[in-house]
């Protein structure tokens, strides 16, 4: 049976770091550290290719002693794919679109349909009045405005 490992290789003999052999620190390390840098390459390869769809909007929520407004960007969103959905505690925003891609190609009709898509869910604070709330769509920018309910001053006799 033939021996792979070279036993030379792996002593602590001065003449073989003269000659570049055996295994140092620094070889090691920067084998490591070639690793890293191939996985981080491959990381953000996936993350390009699958996630890149699902960004998130700019969002701005601004509170004032009268309600809560929520202002999100959606390009390129029809405003009948956003769907709201408002209870006492949150506020949920589905976005979606189908993008349709068509390649002619002599007697080759090619065609990919993919969908992007977006979530997000806001937690309110306690007394927003949800049956006053009110959404507007205007230049690809949803504004959704939620008043506080109004306190009830009671009179101490």
């Amino acid at each position: 049976m033939k021996n792979y490992i070279n036993t030379k290789q792996y002593t602590n003999n001065t003449s073989n770091k003269k000659r570049g052999g055996g295994i140092t620190t620094k070889s090691v390390n920067t084998k490591i550290e070639e690793y890293k840098k191939n996985l981080n390459l491959f990381v953000n390869r996936i993350n390009r290719t699958f996630f890149e769809d699902y960004k998130r909007p700019k969002t701005n929520i601004s509170q004032n002693t009268k309600g809560i407004t929520i202002n999100i960007e959606l390009p390129e969103i029809d405003k009948k794919n956003i769907h709201l959905h408002i209870d006492e505690s949150k506020v949920d925003i589905y976005a979606n679109k189908k993008i349709k891609r068509i390649k002619k190609r002599r007697d080759i009709i090619e065609t990919k349909i993919s969908f992007k898509g977006f979530h997000r869910t806001i937690t309110l604070p306690t007394g927003i009045d949800i049956n006053k709330a009110d959404a507007q769509w205007k230049n690809n920018n949803l504004s959704i405005k939620m008043p506080f309910k109004k306190i009830k001053k009671i009179q101490i006799r």
